[in-house]
């Protein structure tokens, strides 16, 4: 399945074959090989041969495929082999079991020893084309797959298919530390083969048979590492059922479900590693989901381009820490010249502490905010719209300040001291001056710093350097805590100081404080250019 904007892109693009061919999938009985991930191809093909030859199902053909990779040196040996390990002889007679006949020892001759998981590769080429289309399901080049691992994390892949990702995690962490799920009853018998095959330690695979994206699991894991489905097909039913459990996901895109689920069960600070389309960055219908992943700290963003057979997407991996964003999708997709920008200002390691405050929440503005005060007891109240940069435009509303009143607000003490102003709703930094202690609406929220002086904050932030920094750091219409929390800064500038209050006594100007920042951080010409677009 594709989106709208997509099928328009694939039209003005010409690939009209493409839209063809991927409507075609979802009934396709074609079945191909999945080359990218075997090693000795032209064996593999001589196997598929002889293995089609014999009247056996799916099931039967992946039973003998388990003989052979456990044989020593014939068939018959590989039988009585079985009941050697008596974990791994029980996964493999839940698939359909076949008797040892002599014509079996034809499969005598092959070795695939040096292949990984061979057993899911056999799998994959057995089943249609359309049956892997309607579930999203595709196998993963081993390249793409890079995750970090202690020994001691609890690791899982939530769609883990035949066990791919988990013989991976099996090279860095104990195999009882290994979890996985998947919707495919026959792929999760596989991949609890793998596992036992792999490990060749007597062991229960943790590895289950359910429905991830609406199953109740109780574990939290410290990494999970996956290529979710991409495009599935979910049928009215379904949909429903997803719409109850994720109401903020609107798209029915089955990767955005396997997000959202996947961050409910990490630990705090545990690590999500995906596998995903291009599209999720920057197509209209995937917003849903980066609301969703915009909440968290996004560590690495690379795309790959095309990299899987039949697939015309470009291809990302996205590695998302359950903490307080500092990166947005944006981050990993700038030019040369703002990544030159960029790294210029987080060479500095210094950041903003401060004591922040919310504006109030009246609950009824039109009840409890007026134009014309009944009595002198109301004072002036201020929203977003009544600042500028360092400057407070006057306010003609009022209010009467009784917090029993407020659904949400500060001790009255709390705004009547001086302060730094900011918009709450904005795609710039916005901050004014506030010396008198004015009331702000909850669309203009304050901090007071605590490490740095106030004027060199006022100054810095307002600074066209830092409104492009805020921009493409965080690509937000909200001004957060944690965004200007996670701003570099360079030391405490007494020039910068004395320009800023300068310009709160209308003797200076924003583009003199510019072009002393644009020096402080060594900006060549063309750089200082390209930021004019940001004042």
């Amino acid at each position: 399945m594709i989106s709208k904007a997509t099928q328009k892109n694939w039209e003005r693009l010409g690939h009209t074959n493409s839209l063809t061919s991927r409507a075609n999938k979802l009934n396709s009985t074609k079945i191909f090989i999945p080359t990218e991930k075997i090693k000795d191809i032209s064996q593999t093909k001589e196997y598929l041969d002889i293995l089609n030859n014999f009247n056996y199902s799916i099931s039967q053909k992946l039973f003998l495929t388990a003989i052979v990779l456990i044989k020593t040196s014939s068939i018959k040996d590989g039988f009585e082999l079985l009941t050697q390990n008596k974990q791994l002889y029980k996964e493999i007679l839940n698939l359909e079991k076949i008797e040892y006949h002599p014509n079996l020892e034809i499969f005598s001759k092959f070795d695939f020893s040096n292949e990984i998981d061979f057993l899911g590769s056999v799998y994959q080429s057995l089943l249609h084309e359309g049956e892997k289309s309607k579930k999203g399901s595709y196998f993963t080049p081993e390249f793409l797959i890079d995750t970090k691992l202690n020994k001691d994390d609890l690791v899982c892949d939530v769609c883990c298919g035949s066990g791919q990702f988990l013989l991976y995690f099996l090279k860095f962490v104990e195999p009882e530390n290994i979890y996985g799920f998947d919707i495919d009853e026959i792929a999760v018998i596989i991949a609890r083969i793998n596992l036992l095959l792999t490990s060749k330690k007597e062991f229960i695979p943790n590895i289950y048979h359910l429905d991830f994206l609406t199953s109740n699991i109780n574990y939290k894991f410290d990494v999970i590492a996956t290529n979710p489905p991409w495009g599935a097909y979910f049928d009215e039913k379904y949909k429903k059922l997803l719409k109850k459990q994720y109401p903020k996901l609107k798209s029915y895109e089955s990767f955005s479900y396997f997000i959202a689920k996947s961050l409910e069960l990490l630990k705090d600070n545990g690590k999500l590693e995906l596998i995903l389309p291009f599209s999720i960055i920057n197509v209209k219908t995937h917003q849903d989901i980066r609301d969703i992943i915009s909440q968290y700290n996004i560590t690495s963003l690379v795309n790959h381009g095309k990299v899987f057979k039949n697939v015309f997407s470009d291809v990302i991996t996205l590695k998302i820490e359950k903490s307080t964003p500092k990166f947005n999708f944006n981050y990993y997709l700038l030019s040369n010249i703002e990544k030159d920008i960029l790294s210029k200002i987080e060479q500095n390691n210094n950041y903003l502490e401060a004591e922040f405050g919310l504006g109030i929440v009246t609950g009824n503005n039109k009840k409890l905010i007026t134009k014309n005060p009944p009595s002198l007891f109301y004072e002036k109240i201020y929203r977003g719209k009544n600042i500028d940069k360092f400057f407070i435009k006057d306010s003609d509303e009022y209010i009467l300040f009784d917090k029993s009143k407020f659904q949400q607000s500060l001790e009255y003490e709390k705004y009547k001291r001086e302060k730094i102003l900011y918009k709450f709703i904005s795609k710039k930094l916005v901050l004014a001056y506030d010396k008198e202690g004015i009331l702000p609406l909850n669309s203009l929220n304050f901090f007071i710093p605590q490490n740095f002086d106030l004027f060199f904050i006022l100054g810095i932030f307002n600074s066209t350097l830092y409104n492009f920094y805020f921009q493409k750091k965080f690509n937000s219409i909200k001004v957060l805590k944690s965004h200007l929390m996670n701003l570099a800064l360079p030391k405490e500038d007494k020039n910068i100081i004395d320009i800023t209050k300068n310009i709160l006594n209308n003797k200076s100007s924003l583009n003199e404080l510019d072009e002393y920042i644009f020096n402080l951080f060594n900006l060549n010409t063309k750089e200082r250019e390209y930021l004019s677009s940001f004042k």
